[in-house]
């Protein structure tokens, strides 16, 4: 990951260190990113104006995730990832109380309509889904070869929280983590069937979360 700067005129002062494929972010938001795939191509007005608008945005006032409001806006360069299909496989992990409690696996990504799965951390479908997604068909998506590995990342890196969302990509057998997300999908959206919601709401335990090693860790 590179990161570029302030503003859209860093970043174009910047583009000759970058590869041919890259992925630009800012760092204050959701959906704040231009995938690039071929540099030569790139409509540096249309990026420019993107970039500055971004920015300009305060998306914790915007989506009523106001933790973003604190973040000092930020360009950065990561990376372009793709599996032998040229899809990227994204493993969300919702984790709550410090554990983390079941995985949605989300395909398609390049079309811009999310299509996803929930699992188990062993891999066994758990039949249901958000409302505005189209659930995939669990037979035809393969177990990671390296599951347990990706349960045993997300389990160290959720340990703190009393709720979090872990989100790594498994790209050709490579883990790559992705961000932690502390108000999924702001929050707004529902599972189906009824009553999924509530259930899943009553993992989250308000009280302490106690570490014996360290004691409380927060309440």
């Amino acid at each position: 990951m590179t990161i570029i700067g302030g503003g859209a005129n860093s970043l174009l002062a910047d583009l000759n260190n970058l590869p041919d494929k890259f992925v630009v972010k800012c760092t204050h938001g959701c959906g704040f990113n231009i995938i690039v795939k071929d540099k030569s191509m790139l409509d540096i007005k249309n990026m420019r104006k993107l970039i500055n608008k971004w920015l300009k945005t305060d998306y914790g006032n915007y989506a009523g995730e106001v933790h973003y409001s604190s973040i000092k806006p930020k360009i950065i360069a990561e990376e372009y990832i793709e599996n032998l299909e040229g899809d990227v496989w994204d493993y969300k992990y919702f984790c709550f109380n410090g554990k983390p409690q079941f995985i949605m696996f989300c395909t398609e990504r390049n079309s811009g309509v999310v299509r996803g799965s929930f699992f188990d951390l062993k891999w066994r479908d758990l039949n249901f889904r958000y409302f505005t997604h189209n659930k995939l068909d669990s037979e035809n998506i393969p177990v990671p070869k390296n599951l347990d590995l990706m349960n045993e990342i997300a389990e160290k890196l959720c340990k703190d929280f009393k709720h979090v969302r872990i989100d790594l990509y498994n790209v050709n057998g490579k883990i790559y983590f992705g961000e932690f997300t502390f108000t999924s999908f702001g929050g707004n959206l529902k599972f189906i069937p009824d009553g999924k919601s509530e259930e899943l709401g009553n993992l989250l335990n308000l009280g302490r979360l106690q570490d014996d090693s360290k004691g409380v860790l927060c309440s």
